[in-house]
């Protein structure tokens, strides 16, 4: 039993002390913080897609798509009828916009919903009869309607593919799943279809079926439709996003790493600190068992209120964190509206558990192997360093060894994602156990090499920092993961916006594009009409004019963008990558198609091998004349020749014109001539400029990377804190070896200097050790997770302004650390640095 002394003692150290206690306790909430954060904005957004996806579809087993751009309304009508398929109900959906927001329109028919009984519980309450009454009525969430200042009956506008339609809200629902109807607008199936300009044509059929009927329909239905499986639709849209969360989840891995760092320096600085006062506790008879039991409750009670705050902060920072991954799921995926909030118990457990474990482990272990000698050897600080330096070149070997062995395995062939994490972890992790050492050995050869040259002040700052291995090692690892990581980081965000920026330029194929806004997510529309193309060919000043028809294409993996563009020019392509013998002959012929690398490499397929896609013949493969440079889709894009097109699919609208000036004089007078053509249509065209475009694209490129860049700062912030916090307490802890100096004649001013220098050589040294594992860091996430996760490759390019950045971080953690002490130097006497604890 631990004696009230102890106790009193131990909260007396922790006062003396306040400075080094309160800095522990920001680093296990911030570490616990970090991890909560990125946890939570994660799981907010998986549960908000799981919820959409359940509300969209309900508890049906299969669907009827189309082969081709839509299904026909007949079909439906002969399903209820010829083959008694009662519990079915069609569906029109489409993306729209409500002001800034995005919004997903289901068009349904109220009464075959009530054979599936989904959404029955919402709407079951309802009154339709405004609804019915009118040709452009819709229904929302109430607190959906609430936040636009909607009510009953207010009329306003649904923007759609560069139209904005006039519209009234018929109705709102009060449904206790306001989560999972978040984002999404109802309106009857026969108003949706007239809203969206889409008579007689139905995206899909929604089914309950037996697997006796499945195999029964599946056999009846004509060969320009398909009947697929409810749960591998909705997995494959679930697994378009499923490579940025889990790239997420790699920045939370790299940040729990800092954290547990940051977690484990302040609290073994602290454990180490008081082996003097340990060694002298048990001089007087205090028992080992006595001391671990203090020591441990002591950890206990900080970590436990330090993690409690953390918790706090992160769920403050994940609502923050959530707006970046819904905001980036919008742009390269589909609609998704997150406005509810959900906490995880696991990721605050697993963030508690984090801040705890560490605390415990830092403290625990040191006071163990303090346990086992002497009480006179505890009081030594020379030997604790020895045994440190001992301790960490053994740790160095054993880093070094995983690190290359890590190394060599990402260099194998394959497409495991998990697997190259594991390798870039045990990379991150080995690189960490040989920073110690390193600085150990550096500093003893910088003190070898300019001994004769250097003075005696800063003699004294290389050789303590050596001296005091066991408290600037992790301090050091810790800012040296951190700044790695913000180097590796930077450089793949740098090199994969270049390459964009080329793909940009390549691809981009005119001065200037006219589209309806919307038109590549869906196959139907009207589209640009001919006559208009017609009229932009023989416009003065204009060059080459091609047009463009987008569409998605049915896969046994779902749907995937699908591109024509008219005339053919093959120097206007993007960069082929790989291609069969006379590809270009071959597609203008209409022999094959070309893909995208990313497609290419997911699907593993390679020039002259088959892709199938279904058509309005049934399943059709086609032959893959080449694999183009493509970042538009992480899932992959295809090209198709206009004999393939119009042989195999039904017309599909033009949905955007690119048009390319002759010279740069008539560029003005085309711009003019172009814009006084598309004011005579009544359609609504925009016209953009190739910068517009290129400026659009690059600014949802920075939306994407707005969170990495976030967490990159998150985790630098950490590991700042975390130098802070050591450097700070173990200038502090001199505060007798610097009295010591002044009692023997340095003034307050070559002490102030000694430890400036001293601060800012470990920043110098992290920086340092910083740099090769950044560039490992690139390296691996260019070739390795980017490759895997979304299948692009891409020039690495390294902006050598990060080595002064790098630089400029470090010393600036060192400055910072340094003024309290130099400060509290000035006010302290000798007399009083120099009495014992």
């Amino acid at each position: 039993m631990v004696s009230p002394c102890l106790w009193k003692s131990s909260l007396r150290f922790m006062w003396l002390h306040r400075w080094q206690t309160g800095l522990n306790f920001l680093a296990i909430a911030l570490g616990v913080a970090m991890i909560i954060a990125v946890d939570l904005a994660n799981e907010s957004a998986a549960k908000a897609f799981d919820l959409t996806l359940n509300s969209v579809s309900g508890q049906i087993s299969h669907q009827i798509v189309p082969n081709n751009t839509a299904i026909d309304e007949q079909l439906f009508v002969q399903l209820r009828i010829q083959q008694a398929i009662n519990r079915s109900a069609p569906r029109v959906q489409a993306s729209i916009k409500i002001g800034t927001e995005s919004f997903t329109l289901l068009g349904l028919d109220p009464i075959s919903e009530m054979s599936l009984r989904r959404h029955s519980q919402a709407f079951a309450t309802m009154d339709y009869s405004d609804l019915l009454q009118r040709s452009n009525g819709l229904i929302m969430l109430k607190q959906t309607a609430d936040r636009l200042g909607l009510k009953r009956g207010s009329a306003f506008n649904i923007h759609y593919r560069g139209q904005s339609l006039p519209v009234t809200l018929s109705a709102v629902l009060d449904s206790d799943s306001a989560a999972a109807l978040e984002g999404i607008v109802f309106t009857d199936i026969a108003i949706a279809q007239h809203l969206l300009g889409r008579a007689g044509q139905l995206d899909s059929i929604d089914l309950q079926l037996s697997p006796a009927q499945a195999v029964m329909i599946g056999n009846w239905l004509p060969e320009a439709y398909r009947l697929v499986e409810a749960s591998a639709r909705n997995q494959a849209l679930l697994a378009m996003s499923s490579a940025f969360t889990t790239n997420l989840s790699a920045m939370s891995l790299l940040a729990l790493l800092v954290s547990a760092l940051l977690i484990y320096n302040s609290m073994r600085f602290c454990a180490l600190r008081r082996q003097m006062i340990l060694g002298t506790y048990r001089a007087l008879g205090v028992t080992q068992a006595e001391l671990l039991q203090l020591l441990i409750v002591e950890t206990l009670a900080l970590a436990c209120a330090a993690s409690i705050a953390g918790t706090v902060l992160g769920v403050f920072l994940s609502q923050y964190l959530l707006q970046f991954v819904s905001q980036t799921i919008n742009d390269l995926y589909f609609t998704l509206t997150v406005k509810h909030f959900l906490l995880s118990p696991v990721s605050i457990a697993k963030g508690i558990a984090l801040g705890i474990s560490v605390s415990l482990m830092a403290t625990v272990v040191p006071t163990i192997a303090a346990s086992r000698v002497p009480a006179i050897t505890l009081q030594r600080r020379s030997t604790t360093e020895t045994q440190a330096l001992q301790r960490f070149d053994r740790l160095a070997l054993i880093g070094l060894i995983g690190l290359l062995l890590a190394y060599l395995y990402s260099l194998l062939p394959g497409h495991s994602l998990i697997g190259g994490f594991i390798a870039l972890a045990i990379m991150v992790t080995g690189y960490c156990l040989i920073v110690p050492a390193a600085l150990s050995r550096g500093c003893q050869l910088l003190d070898q090499l300019l001994f004769q040259r250097l003075s005696i002040t800063a003699r004294l700052a290389i050789r303590g920092i050596s001296a005091g291995i066991s408290r600037t090692g992790i301090a050091v690892a810790a800012l040296t993961i951190a700044l790695a990581t913000v180097i590796g980081v930077t450089i793949m965000i740098g090199s994969f916006r270049h390459s964009v920026e080329v793909w940009l330029v390549q691809s981009l194929r005119g001065d200037f594009f006219i589209s309806i806004q919307g038109s590549s997510r869906q196959n139907q529309g009207t589209g640009i009409p001919e006559s208009l193309v017609m009229q932009l060919r023989n416009l003065d000043g204009a060059g080459h004019v091609t047009s463009l028809r987008a569409f998605r294409s049915e896969t046994d993996s779902g749907r995937l963008r699908t591109i024509n563009i008219t005339p053919f020019r093959a120097e206007k392509h993007a960069k082929m990558l790989e291609q069969v013998d006379n590809a270009n002959a071959r597609y203008a012929a209409g022999l094959g198609i070309f893909i995208s690398e990313p497609l290419a490499y997911h699907r593993q397929l390679a020039a002259g091998d088959k892709l199938q896609l279904y058509t309005r013949h049934g399943p059709r493969a086609f032959t893959v004349l080449g694999i183009f440079r493509d970042y538009s889709s992480s899932r992959g894009v295809i090209r198709v020749p206009t004999q393939i097109l119009n042989d195999n699919w039904n017309s599909i609208a033009i949905n955007g014109v690119f048009i390319e000036a002759e010279s740069l004089t008539s560029h003005e007078k085309l711009l003019a001539a172009i814009r006084k053509i598309l004011a005579g249509h009544q359609a609504h065209y925009r016209l953009s400029s190739n910068r517009a475009i290129r400026d659009n694209t690059m600014a949802i490129f920075d939306r994407t990377f707005a969170i990495t860049h976030v967490l990159r700062l998150l985790v630098l912030i950490v590991a700042f804190t975390g130098l802070l916090s050591a450097l700070l307490a173990l200038q502090l802890e001199k505060g007798r070896e610097y009295a010591i100096l002044r009692a023997t004649g340095m003034i307050r001013r070559q002490i102030g200097l000694l430890i400036l220098l001293q601060t800012t050589l470990l920043a110098l040294f992290s920086a340092l050790l910083a740099l090769p594992l950044g560039l490992l860091l690139a390296d691996r996430l260019i070739h390795v997770i980017n490759r895997r996760a979304f299948g692009w490759s891409m020039e690495q390019i390294v902006p050598f302004e990060i080595i002064p950045q790098s630089l400029l971080l470090a010393i600036s953690a060192a400055l910072l650390a340094a003024i309290y002490p130099i400060w509290n130097l000035q006010k302290k006497s000798i007399a009083a640095s120099l009495r014992e604890e």
